[in-house]
């Protein structure tokens, strides 16, 4: 700082203003550059902060794509760590195996351990899939029967699957998949 004050010094007294100028620039540049380094510094720091990494046999919850569940579904499923690399983790839920790896921005750790890994079946299978598995409604989308004949055969898609007729189904006929 010193020296650059003794430099700005002599080039007012020479009366080279051109000269002063650049200088005065390169002051400023050098100001600027060390105030965004320093703030992209803090930001990592935050962000290495906010993002805790995963360790093998930990619970996670993982965020579920909008077009990979149905309306009903919820909006998360748990999984569990079954093994790091390099940054990228596998892991596992209730119904298989997840084929894809995940980084720790894509799931948050939970506080307890909720899955083990010996819970864990042994078959790869999509986050789709998984989400249907696991849940409730039977994953994207509700099933419909539109069945004439009140739903006694096996032709009816509800009956099929293991599910009781809804309202969506062949409104107004009798149905002999209800409860």
């Amino acid at each position: 700082m010193k020296i650059m004050q003794h430099e700005l010094g002599k080039f007012i007294q020479s009366g080279t203003i051109a000269v002063f100028c650049i200088i005065l620039r390169d002051f400023i540049f050098r100001i600027d550059v060390d105030l965004r380094q320093s703030e992209a510094a803090g930001q990592m720091i935050h962000s290495n902060m906010k993002l805790r990494s995963a360790e093998v046999g930990q619970t996670v919850r993982l965020r579920i794509p909008n077009v990979d569940r149905g309306k009903a579904d919820l909006p998360n499923i748990l999984a569990v760590v079954l093994e790091e690399d390099e940054g990228f983790y596998s892991l596992g839920s209730l119904a298989g195996k997840l084929m894809y790896k995940y980084t720790c921005n894509e799931f948050e750790v939970c506080r307890s351990f909720l899955i083990k890994i010996a819970d864990v079946p042994d078959k790869n299978i999509s986050l789709r899939k998984a989400v249907a598995e696991l849940s409730l409604g039977g994953g994207q989308g509700f099933l419909r029967c539109d069945c004439t004949t009140h739903c006694k055969t096996a032709r009816c898609k509800c009956r099929k699957e293991g599910f009781e007729c809804n309202s969506r189904c062949h409104s107004g006929r009798k149905c002999h998949n209800i409860l």
